[in-house]
């Protein structure tokens, strides 16, 4: 980034902030960018957890994608939410209404409509319950997959990294091809159901779960799933069925945001 471009950033900033858009910086790795920034009228002011909130004549700068990405999509639910287009999330779910808004379609699998409350009994019967603080981590990438998560309360937070090409070596003379990582962050309300992909496969953990809000769980142990096939054999098919469904729910949004990245 030179002077020139960051001229022309500057006076972008304040058309934008003239008009009442927010114009977002992020990864601004290096130093004399930033001086060279906030030198031609861009008031850089970082977001991030420990700092204070910026003021509104700051322009924001946020240290990863990933940052401003949620900052986006948690501005626009707020605008959604004042206008009525969409609900607020729930601060609580039973264990028979997260069954029930899975089976909501019974004709998918069950031509009868399915009695949620009686297999929420019996599932938890078996089931474990944990409490989790802020930021305490629930289980970490390659640790065993050897149960489910049903989140009634709070929320969790699953960090995923990737491992990508690093295209950017190869403009620069003498540079060599590598590779670094990306990480993104998934934020799961109540009624999501958590790790189920894993514990299908049979595979390590792919990523990394921690408590964001407090939350509240039940926990469906690997060893449960024998004992309902032998005591309540309705409930494990529900069970099996909402694992499967969540799953394919996850593989339909990553096709649509494949999708949408063509």
């Amino acid at each position: 980034l030179d002077a020139t471009a960051a001229r022309t950033l500057g006076t972008l900033w304040s058309t934008l902030r003239g008009r009442g858009v927010d114009l977002l910086f992020t990864c601004l790795h290096s130093a004399e960018t930033v001086r060279l920034l906030k030198a031609h009228g861009v008031p850089l002011e970082e977001v991030g957890e420990g700092l204070p909130d910026p003021g509104d004549s700051s322009a924001l700068w946020f240290p990863t994608l990933e940052g401003a990405l949620r900052w986006c999509e948690g501005s626009l639910l707020r605008v959604a939410q004042g206008q009525d287009l969409c609900s607020l999330d729930r601060p609580r779910m039973t264990l028979a209404e997260i069954l029930e808004m899975h089976m909501q379609h019974p004709q998918a699998l069950y031509h009868d409509k399915v009695d949620a409350d009686r297999a929420a009994r019996d599932l938890q019967r078996v089931m474990k319950k944990r409490t989790l603080q802020p930021g305490e981590v629930l289980f970490s990438a390659g640790d065993p997959s050897d149960d489910v998560y049903f989140i009634v309360e709070g929320s969790l937070t699953l960090l995923l990294r990737f491992q990508v090409e690093d295209r950017t070596r190869l403009a620069l003379p003498g540079a060599t091809q590598g590779s670094s990582s990306v990480d993104r962050l998934f934020e799961y309300p109540p009624g999501s159901i958590v790790g189920q992909d894993d514990f299908l496969m049979c595979t390590p953990r792919t990523a990394t779960a921690s408590c964001g809000q407090a939350c509240v769980l039940h926990v469906v142990p690997r060893a449960a799933f024998d004992t309902l096939r032998q005591r309540s054999p309705e409930a494990l098919i529900i069970l099996t069925s909402v694992m499967l469904r969540a799953g394919a729910i996850k593989e339909r949004h990553a096709l649509d945001t494949l999708g949408a990245a063509q």
